[in-house]
């Protein structure tokens, strides 16, 4: 079997000399490399040696292997013990002048007398932890254009007015079919230390690996569903993924509409800064102005002030004040002042203050990956998280946990070795067992408890919340029913708050103190946190 018919690329490194006595003959391209012994090595040929580690580690999307006291013909010859350890020395070095990681993967006896030895070493970028990273959600009702928005900013070609953008931006057959989004995409802004916009300087490299490299700062545009229809599933993204800002599409055509009241409500109620981009003004005509003074009136009933900007003005994100900016997917007007505005985009939430707490994950989403097997898809609430540390995965529906240690986890598309709170990951799990009752809200943490019943002080937004009602509750990726089992009225609250008692219907769930609750009872009902009570994470 060829060294690139393994699997490097997914989520695991099924070592090559682990499983294999004799590997096939070494191939120019992949991310495979055999290196026989690097001995003596002079300062010219360590000069070619780190461009070859470049290539191969570009190869492997960010890692490669290096198979040590190998023949090009693929045979393990092994190495003394004093050309091992001068050969790995030599890779510590190429791997320092690339600021790569190394890892010794395996080490096998190819000879007792005299004793030799090969290993397999990994090799990978290292996770920039310096750069700045903004979550943004883009929302607004249907229709408004988000996608395409999304499409332009990220990718670069205007649109042709009949929707090509926002193809890139769609993960579904049928969000292609009707136009409309109905689940949550992320989709990357990176800029560098000038403030240039690094998607549109791409130069035929890939841009997720370019934005990983040369950016200062990342925002994440999150495409929201502006259905009314798929309202649960927005609500979803607002609550797993916790933005710090929000750019709130409106089109010029056809004005503020109900969703566009509904997801802004949402972000005010979570504490969510806003801009309002007014689209598809090159189609609007005499509809503009109408427009422009609903979104003027819009803005003042949160009694904020409205700052239309022109080309040459300064964005921003001050308190009290809401940017609006003028655009047109088509003809390109305003996006240079949409870019500046994001690039402006405060970071709500300070990660660092949870990185010393014990390690806690929520996942959102599991797929399942070719030979890979499942991949789980969340965000590192708190602590942080490294390859083969030893965890408790679930709950499942009985309340149980299962021991589990991470084999492989991604950040951004890369690999990586750890990942911090506040970094949206990809994982695989040892041993990758079955989950046959995966849901949103399952979690990679340290304890093993899992609630019933939860206690939430709510500030009513709409249809009071009463007694034996069941509404929908989301809480990070928890999504599921619960029956209001007591309603209390704090005396300090005011009209507008309750204290309330929750079971949830079908299993229990993961849930800590402070965490924030939206409940859903025809539309979003009621937002608060979860107070801690003697029944909240309880078994």
């Amino acid at each position: 079997m060829a060294p690139s018919s393994i699997a490097l690329k997914g989520f695991t490194h099924q070592g090559l000399l682990r499983q294999f006595d004799h590997l096939s003959k070494e191939v120019d391209e992949g991310f495979v490399e055999y290196k026989l012994k690097l001995v003596g090595v002079t300062d010219n040929r360590l000069q070619h040696l780190i461009t070859q580690m470049k290539f191969r580690v570009t190869e492997g999307n960010g890692e490669c292997l290096y198979e040590l006291g190998v023949t090009d013909a693929g045979r393990a010859v092994g190495l003394s013990k004093p050309e091992f350890n001068e050969t790995l020395a030599t890779i510590y070095r190429m791997a320092a002048a690339l600021k790569f990681e190394v890892t010794i993967l395996h080490e096998r006896v190819t000879q007792r007398e005299p004793f030799m030895l090969c290993a397999e070493v990994l090799v990978r970028k290292r996770q920039v932890s310096t750069v700045s990273e903004v979550r943004m959600a883009i929302c607004g009702s249907q229709d408004a254009g988000k996608s395409t928005l999304i499409g332009v900013l990220t990718e670069g070609p205007l649109d042709d007015g009949r929707g090509a953008a926002r193809q890139s931006v769609f993960t579904h057959k049928h969000e292609l079919q009707t136009g409309r989004t109905s689940s949550i995409s992320a989709h990357f802004l990176g800029f560098d230390a000038k403030g240039n916009v690094i998607n549109l300087d791409a130069d035929g490299v890939d841009v997720q690996q370019k934005i990983s490299e040369k950016s200062v700062k990342i925002v994440a545009l999150y495409d929201m569903a502006g259905s009314e229809r798929y309202l649960s599933s927005t609500v979803s993204g607002f609550s797993a993924w916790e933005p710090d800002a929000a750019c709130v599409v409106v089109c010029a055509a056809s004005g503020v509409q109900k969703m566009t009241r509904e997801q802004t409500a949402l972000c005010e109620a979570f504490g969510i800064p806003w801009m309002i981009v007014v689209t598809k003004v090159d189609i609007a005509g005499g509809r503009l102005s109408t427009t422009l003074q609903d979104v003027d009136a819009f803005i003042r009933s949160y009694h904020k002030e409205p700052c239309i900007l022109d080309e040459d003005e300064d964005p921003s994100w001050t308190p009290g004040k809401v940017t609006v900016v003028l655009t047109s997917c088509v003809s390109g007007q305003g996006l240079e002042t949409i870019y500046a505005t994001m690039r402006q985009a405060p970071a709500r939430h300070d990660w660092s203050k949870q990185r010393n707490l014990p390690t806690h994950v929520t996942f959102t989403n599991c797929r399942t990956v070719g030979d890979v097997g499942h991949v789980f898809f969340g965000l590192v609430n708190q602590g942080a998280l490294h390859v083969q540390d030893k965890l408790q995965f679930g709950p499942d529906s009985q309340g149980k946990y299962i021991p589990v240690s991470i084999r492989s986890m991604h950040v951004k598309g890369f690999h990586v070795g750890d990942a911090v709170a506040g970094s949206e990951v990809s994982v695989t799990l040892e041993p990758d067992e079955p989950v046959a009752d995966f849901r949103p809200g399952m979690v990679l943490t340290t304890t093993t408890t899992a609630s019933w019943h939860f206690k939430a002080e709510l500030f009513i937004l709409r249809n009071n919340i009463r007694k034996d009602a069941q509404p929908i509750i989301h809480c990070k990726g928890v999504r599921q029913c619960a029956a209001v089992v007591a309603v209390t009225t704090p005396p300090e609250g005011g009209n507008n708050v309750i204290v309330a008692n929750f079971t949830f219907m079908y299993r229990p769930e993961f849930v800590m103190p402070g965490w924030r609750v939206t409940v859903m009872l025809c539309g979003v009902a009621a937002i608060g946190t979860i107070l801690k009570d003697e029944e909240t994470a309880s078994a």
